[in-house]
């Protein structure tokens, strides 16, 4: 009995049971929007926080209504802003005046070296 000379007998399938009609083309327009919730409005996009809305052809960003969580930490992150910028502040300051000693003190190292070497350059003359 080889695979070539078998028969190939699917089962039937089984019959299918009647569905009922829909009764939507029975509806006017207004007790279909109100029956399955049609009226979907604009179709929005989010992006991160902000949401936008396609509206006559162009895409338009919704105003965001912040909430009182939101609210305090949009505070927070301003205080913390205005703190974080006093710090940057003083620590350029601090860099300003860093500079300004390594200056100086480089200044006084190259006359110092100036100096000793003119006193060498004497001391070797006179030998």
């Amino acid at each position: 009995y080889t695979k070539l000379n078998y028969d190939f007998k699917p089962r039937r399938a089984p019959l299918r049971q009647p569905t009922s009609l829909s009764t939507l083309y029975i509806m006017d327009y207004q007790s279909r929007m109100h029956e399955l919730g049609l009226d979907y409005g604009f179709p929005t996009l989010q992006l991160d926080d902000q949401r936008y809305a396609f509206q006559e052809g162009m895409w338009v960003s919704e105003p965001r209504s912040l909430s009182g969580f939101d609210k305090r930490v949009s505070r927070d992150s301003q205080e913390t802003t205005r703190l974080l910028r006093e710090e940057n502040f003083f620590l350029k300051v601090k860099v300003e005046l860093l500079l300004d000693m390594l200056t100086e003190t480089t200044l006084k190292l190259l006359l110092l070296e100036d100096q000793l070497q003119e006193k060498d350059e004497v001391q070797t003359q006179r030998k």
